[in-house]
C-alpha cells in the first residue's frame, strides 16, 4: 500500500501558509489603495470649490476693469452714443487695445439705452409738470431709473455734453455753473484689480495642474499594476494546492505507477506555484524600484 496522505497534508499546510502571506499583502495593498483613491476624490472635491471660487473673484474682478475700461471708452467717444453711431463705426482695433470689442458691446448698449432714457423724459415732459434735477444736473426722474454707478457715469457725461454744446441741441439742462472736470482713474486701484486678476488666474491654473495630476493618479489606482495577476495567483495556488490535496486525501493506493506520477504532480505544481510566487514578489520589488526612478 502506497500512502500519499501525509505529502498533500504536507503540500496543503505549506501552501497556507504562502497563501496567508501572499492574502496578506494584497489585502493590505487594496486596503491602502482605497483609502488612497478616498483621499484623492476629497482633494478633488476641494480644488473643483476652490477653482470656483478663485473664478468668480478673477471673474468679478476682470468685470471691474472691464467695466472701468469700457467708461473710458465711452466717455471718449461720447459724441458717438449722442450721435447713435454704431460701435463698428467708432471702434479703433489699434487705438484700444485694453478692451476688446466683444467686451464692449454689452457696455456700449447700455450706454444707448441712457440715452435714450434722457431723450425719453425730454420728450414726455410738459411744460408746467414740475422738474427736478440733482446735484449733477441730472433730472431725477432720469436716475430713478439708471441700474448702477456706470450708466449714472454715462447718464453724468451726456449730459454735460449736450449742455456745453447747446447750439444744435435743445438745452437740456440749464447752464454749467462749474467747469468740466476731466476723468481722472484710479491708477492705483486698476494696477490692484489687474494684479489681483493675474493672481487668481494663477491659483486657477495651479489648482487645475493638480487637479490633472489627481485624476492620473486616480485613473492609475483604479487598476493597479499587479494586482490582478496577484488575485490570479492567490486564487490558483490556493485552489491547486490546498483544495485539491484536501480533496484527496487520505489518499492510498495500490499502484506504484499511479502512485510515483501522482506526488511528482503535486510536488512539481507546488514547486511551480512557489515558484511564480517569488517570480511575482521579484515583479512587484522591481516595478516599485522603477516607479521612483521616475518621480
Amino acid at each position: 500500500m502506497y500512502d500519499l496522505t501525509s505529502i498533500l497534508t504536507t503540500i496543503a499546510a505549506c501552501s497556507a501558509s504562502f497563501v496567508a502571506i501572499l492574502g496578506g499583502f494584497i489585502a493590505s495593498r487594496l486596503i491602502s489603495l482605497n483609502a488612497e483613491r478616498d483621499e484623492i476624490q476629497t482633494r478633488l472635491s476641494e480644488i473643483n470649490e476652490e477653482i470656483v471660487f478663485y473664478e468668480k473673484e478673477r471673474n468679478t474682478s476682470q468685470s471691474a476693469i472691464d467695466e472701468d475700461d469700457a467708461l473710458d471708452f465711452i466717455i471718449d467717444n461720447i459724441v458717438g452714443i449722442i450721435e447713435e453711431e454704431s460701435l463698428n463705426a467708432v471702434y479703433k482695433e489699434e487705438n484700444h487695445p485694453r478692451i476688446e470689442k466683444a467686451v464692449l458691446i454689452p457696455y456700449w448698449e447700455k450706454a444707448k439705452n441712457v440715452l435714450s432714457l434722457l431723450y425719453n423724459d425730454l420728450k414726455d415732459r410738459n411744460d408746467d409738470d414740475e422738474y427736478k434735477e440733482n446735484e449733477d444736473n441730472i433730472p431725477v426722474s432720469v436716475a430713478k431709473m439708471l441700474q448702477d454707478d456706470f450708466e449714472y457715469d454715462i447718464c453724468k457725461e451726456i449730459v454735460e455734453h449736450l449742455d456745453s454744446q447747446s447750439s444744435g441741441f435743445p438745452k437740456y439742462l440749464g447752464a454749467i455753473t462749474a467747469a468740466k472736470m476731466p476723468r481722472i482713474s484710479n491708477g492705483l486701484w486698476y494696477a490692484k484689480a489687474q494684479e489681483r486678476v493675474t493672481t487668481y488666474q494663477s491659483k486657477v491654473d495651479w489648482l487645475n495642474l493638480q487637479k490633472n495630476q489627481l485624476s492620473i493618479r486616480k485613473k492609475a489606482l483604479s487598476c493597479p499594476k499587479g494586482m490582478r495577476l496577484g488575485l490570479f495567483l492567490f486564487s490558483a495556488f490556493s485552489l491547486l494546492n490546498i483544495v485539491c490535496p484536501l480533496i484527496m486525501t487520505p489518499f492510498v493506493t495500490d499502484d506504484f505507477v499511479a502512485y510515483s506520477r501522482l506526488k511528482i504532480i503535486v510536488i512539481t505544481i507546488f514547486g511551480v506555484g512557489l515558484a511564480l510566487t517569488l517570480l511575482y514578489l521579484i515583479y512587484l520589488l522591481h516595478w516599485k524600484k522603477s516607479a521612483s526612478s521616475n518621480s
